[in-house]
């Protein structure tokens, strides 16, 4: 039962840390001229632009699409950080992951995801700095059958300049049985991300440790992971992209005597994906192929939904 506290605990500090770093603004005194805001309205409308000025009546705004604009005041709800794109439509709102693996754009302060695969597998990522980012996954209904999967992560990434990026960090996962500590496994990497929000390419390496998380003897892996993802925006509310992992591990076989010698296996994931984005969420539809160490292949759909706070 202490493992269901623990899952708790990653869950509400994920929900805290969402309504502390939602960046809503209701107070017109904290706004910034020269910063996008989506501003909400009493009437249900809402409004996006550059602020320009308040004034004791008014809130003047360019939008970049229809131009100049302003409205009452008062009849401001709340205003949120709006990124957009440089034609006025909104930016892409999952600039840092892909659907399993992170890009090296660094995830920005304060801005909170919530994504679910398959309704089982949910994380939730938090951006402590402009930099640095973690998160805590687990499985639902594995969870509630008593063999939970805990999925620690991080990522500090550096813009080095619009178009390079580069980032290093872990990926996690814990497995228990009854409740009961069965093994875990860490894939440490490091990547580089070519492009921006709207179109990019990433290659990266990660070194396997398994600590019998495989059921199979662990240790580090003797040659590393590979992995390799794009995407590309193709319309105002779609993108496009894949992803590919060449996934490197020991298996380790019993000669007379009791002495194990490690080999190594590789398992190979490719996905292709399609995700209808929104101004702060998306839904991912992809088909994934997993071929396994002796051949065997498993295709199966996926699909996932993300909100950004």
């Amino acid at each position: 039962m202490n493992l269901l506290k623990i899952v708790a605990c990653a869950v509400l500090f994920a929900v805290t840390a969402a309504t502390a770093g939602a960046q809503v603004i209701t107070q017109a005194e904290s706004l910034q001229v020269g910063q996008i805001y989506r501003f909400e309205l009493v009437d249900g409308s809402n409004r996006s632009g550059i602020l320009d000025s308040v004034d004791t009546d008014y809130v003047y705004i360019t939008n970049l699409v229809s131009g100049q604009d302003k409205f009452y005041r008062k009849a401001v709800s709340r205003a949120r950080i709006q990124i957009l794109g440089k034609n006025g439509q909104f930016a892409s709102p999952h600039y840092s992951r892909y659907v399993f693996g992170p890009s090296a754009i660094p995830q920005r302060k304060s801005e909170v995801y919530w994504n679910n695969l398959l309704l089982e597998a949910n994380t939730f990522q938090y951006g402590l700095t402009d930099n640095l980012s973690v998160g805590m996954g687990f499985g639902l209904f594995s969870t509630l059958a008593g063999y939970p999967l805990l999925m620690p992560n991080a990522k500090y990434g550096v813009s080095l300049n619009e178009k390079h990026h580069v980032a290093v960090g872990a990926i996690g996962l814990m497995r228990f049985a009854n409740f009961s500590y069965e093994g875990a496994g860490a894939l440490p990497f490091a990547v580089y991300t070519y492009g921006g929000a709207e179109s990019q390419i990433s290659a990266g390496l990660g070194w396997l440790y398994d600590d019998d998380l495989l059921l199979n003897g662990g240790g580090w892996a003797m040659f590393p992971t590979f992995y390799a993802a794009g995407s590309h925006r193709v319309a105002r509310g779609w993108l496009i992209g894949g992803e590919f992992y060449q996934l490197m591990y020991n298996e380790y076989d019993t000669w007379p005597g009791g002495t194990e010698i490690p080999t190594t296996q590789s398992s190979t994931i490719a996905m292709f994906y399609g995700r209808n984005i929104r101004p702060s969420s998306s839904w991912d539809f992809a088909i994934c192929t997993v071929v396994g160490p002796y051949g065997d292949v498993v295709p199966f759909p996926l699909f996932g939904y993300t909100q950004r706070f």
